[in-house]
């Protein structure tokens, strides 16, 4: 709160100096710091009501503008946001000035009292409209004042929003090449690695065909996490089918102990954009953390649902695990967050793990 008072100090002194010059020009009002009911009464009328609409106007404003994560995106809603802006700026505008002939009726001011201020032949108030005088004049001079205000506020805003951006861009880097250390790391480790070599110097001897297969899907999964380094998103459909090779090396080496149910629709599968290795972690860490065997196999399951792609796995967990330094998931959490600022799910039930991926639709 106390960061914010500046600001709102500041605004409230704009808008003061502003019914001050209103007050100086007004005829009916002797000067700008004239004393009586009728003055004291009006300046507490323009000051709350055009605080209340500022403060109005930069909810709109930051509420519109909040989601644009990238430049192009924030200008096309900056159109948006001006439009609508001016429309209730016109709105706010006629209501002060029914608002202000209200006032002076109420003090006995007749109507034809008041003196224009800028030039009664350009600007000539009309008779009655909706039971009360609109002054034009009184109308462009506020929408003016507002433009000049706003104009001032779109260049600072603009100003931070490109500081902004450079840092988001250099916290989306920086979350990017920790997910490619957390790739490398995870998906290519000794472990994993040593474990399919030795896999496969059994199935030279055993199945020369069942070799070259697995093989063929060994090269397959580290190319994919090689040719998808530097990227930042990949299709639902490309990161399936390397899960498919991985559960493939997996069932090879754990014959009839993981089983994978995926559920995604064809339409989704092209549709839908991922993060890069993002399913595999939450795979890999699913067999990672629990038991499992040909008696009591653990199963993975891949869906949709309401915007989410859904990890879900039941717990059985290891009584030893190896350890994890947590990189992945969190690392994921946050690319999530700077992608599509959205959130991902997790749960933990005491039986089930879930986590559930927003979809990221293709641009």
């Amino acid at each position: 709160m106390k960061k914010n008072n500046p600001g709102f100090l500041l605004r409230l002194a704009v808008v003061i100096i502003f019914h001050l010059l209103f007050k100086q020009g007004d005829q009916s009002f002797s000067g700008a710091f004239e004393p009586g009911l009728r003055s004291l009464t009006f300046s507490l009328f323009f000051i709350i009501y055009w605080m209340l609409f500022w403060e109005l106007s930069r909810l709109i404003f930051r509420r519109m503008t909040v989601q644009a994560g990238v430049k192009k995106a924030w200008y096309r809603r900056l159109s948006m946001v001006t439009l609508i802006l001016f429309l209730i700026v016109t709105a706010a505008a006629v209501l002060f000035s029914w608002g202000y002939e209200l006032l002076n009726h109420f003090f006995g001011i007749s109507p034809g009292n008041d003196v224009p201020l800028i030039n009664p032949e350009i600007f000539d108030t009309p008779g009655h409209v909706i039971f009360s005088n609109l002054n034009f004049e009184l109308l462009f001079g506020i929408i003016l004042f507002f433009f000049l205000i706003y104009g001032f506020h779109l260049f600072i805003s603009s100003i931070n929003n490109a500081k902004e951006m450079e840092l988001l861009a250099a916290e989306k880097e920086k979350e990017n090449i920790i997910a490619q250390y957390a790739a490398l790391k995870n998906q290519i480790d000794p472990h994993f690695f040593f474990n399919s070599l030795s896999v496969l110097s059994s199935l030279i001897y055993e199945n020369t065909d069942l070799s070259a297969e697995f093989i063929s899907h060994l090269s397959k999964h580290y190319r994919y996490i090689l040719e998808t380094e530097s990227t930042n998103l990949v299709s639902l459909s490309r990161e399936l089918d390397n899960l498919d090779s991985y559960f493939y090396l997996m069932n090879i080496r754990y014959p009839d102990s993981i089983v994978k149910v995926c559920e995604i629709s064809e339409q989704t599968r092209s549709e839908c954009m991922m993060l890069p290795h993002s399913l595999l972690m939450l795979v890999e860490n699913a067999i990672k953390h629990n038991m499992f065997s040909r008696e009591n196999p653990l199963s993975i399951e891949i869906t949709e649902k309401e915007g989410y792609i859904v990890v879900r796995n039941r717990i059985n967990r290891r009584k030893v695990i190896r350890e994890s330094t947590g990189i992945g998931l969190e690392n994921i959490i946050k690319r999530y967050r700077i992608e599509c600022k959205k959130e991902v799910g997790i749960e933990d039930s005491g039986n089930l793990f879930s986590v559930k991926l927003p979809k990221i639709l293709e641009k």
